[in-house]
């Protein structure tokens, strides 16, 4: 399925248990619900019994945090079964993750680790979600991370860098523009300009029913 034929979902918001409420009290101005998909790995009866309660009133989009797409040495198999599992449960119009490793040499950093802006980067993650696209056939969404260090050994840009890996790839992206805003401010550069370089406007005017989804961290 290419990316350009996503459906048209509307403004979702993500869930949070202290959301509950609230979301079900205006269910009629929620047009899907972004979960955390690691929150329902390996979960006990309460989480899937509330799993189960989100996915019979919203349209539910789940999205990682470990997997761990720009590793070197893989993702990690087991982890992908799971997602594969929850992703054949929901049945989403997509999922997503993120463009960072959070493992390496076999050891979980716990934390969202930015790649270098290198040629070598951009091919594990192709080799990557060309992996997890063998399990997991529902489209795949890339999301934008904060960083704070960049590496000296970049090759490109980081606009250029999610250009190529979204063009070869044939993934969506999820912008969270926080994080755009938060490294523009840090790393000096002006986020109009970013855009101008990723080519969003040309992207989503080839995609009008492009989807848009709040990311409340």
């Amino acid at each position: 399925m290419e990316i350009k034929n996503l459906p048209k979902l509307g403004i979702g918001i993500g869930f949070r248990e202290p959301l509950r409420g609230d979301l079900f009290l205006n269910q009629s101005k929620i047009d899907f619900l972004e979960i955390t998909a690691d929150h329902y790995f390996d979960a006990g009866a309460k989480k899937l019994e509330e799993l189960d309660l989100l996915a019979a009133h919203f349209p539910l989009i789940p999205h990682g945090l470990n997997l761990s797409l720009g590793s070197a040495e893989g993702v990690d198999e087991k982890y992908l079964e799971k997602f594969a599992r929850l992703v054949e449960k929901l049945n989403p119009a997509w999922w997503s993750e993120h463009i960072c490793f959070t493992k390496a040499g076999g050891v979980d950093i716990g934390h969202l680790a930015p790649l270098p802006f290198t040629n070598e980067a951009v091919d594990v993650l192709i080799k990557n979600i060309e992996r997890v696209k063998t399990t997991i056939k529902t489209p795949l969404v890339l999301e934008n991370i904060t960083y704070h260090v960049q590496f000296p050994s970049a090759e490109m840009s980081e606009a250029e860098f999610l250009r190529r890996v979204l063009t070869e790839t044939n993934c969506g992206l999820l912008l969270d523009v926080t994080n755009l805003y938060i490294n523009s401010k840090n790393h000096g550069y002006d986020w109009s300009e970013f855009l101008d370089e990723l080519e969003i406007a040309r992207r989503i005017f080839q995609n009008p029913t492009a989807n848009f989804s709040v990311q409340n961290k």
